[in-house]
């Protein structure tokens, strides 16, 4: 295939969905390729997304950013499950503002939490795949 495009995809399976602040993510990455394909690596990540405007123009900036290798550089095979954990970081704090004008100074909240797993190809389009997670704070309300 050209540049990787249409060679199969990921699957993100989760325990569960909805975590705590500090809580561990486990889950599987299932790779669904068509063939045997050589990559650099297979990670997965877990971070929020916060809308971020200046001016005219928006941009989307990543915010507690976790990071890991599941398997390093080899051929992976169709119908491979690899296992993975992520800490859900314990330094997320986004106290609900109180008042107008609080509102209007406060710390922009994420829009989402996501675990994004990726197939790094040499010389090819990475195949990406991720899934949005809820997260909370220690009373249980959704950050």
């Amino acid at each position: 295939m050209v540049l990787g495009i249409g060679e199969g995809s990921v699957e993100i399976i989760l325990d569960k969905y909805s975590f705590a602040i500090g809580d561990t993510i486990n889950g599987k990455v299932n790779l669904k390729l068509n063939q045997a394909k050589k990559a650099n690596s297979l990670r997965v990540e877990f971070y929020g997304e916060i809308l971020k405007r200046s001016g005219k123009s928006n941009h989307i900036q990543r915010v507690h950013h976790v990071k890991a290798e599941i398997s390093g550089e080899r051929h992976y095979q169709p119908g491979e499950s690899l296992s993975f954990s992520l800490k859900v970081p314990s330094d997320i704090n986004y106290p609900k503002p109180q008042g107008f004008i609080a509102t209007l100074l406060a710390k922009p909240r994420p829009q989402g939490w996501y675990v994004h797993a990726s197939l790094n190809s040499p010389m090819q389009f990475d195949i990406n795949k991720r899934v949005k997670v809820m997260i909370s704070d220690a009373q249980g309300k959704p950050i």
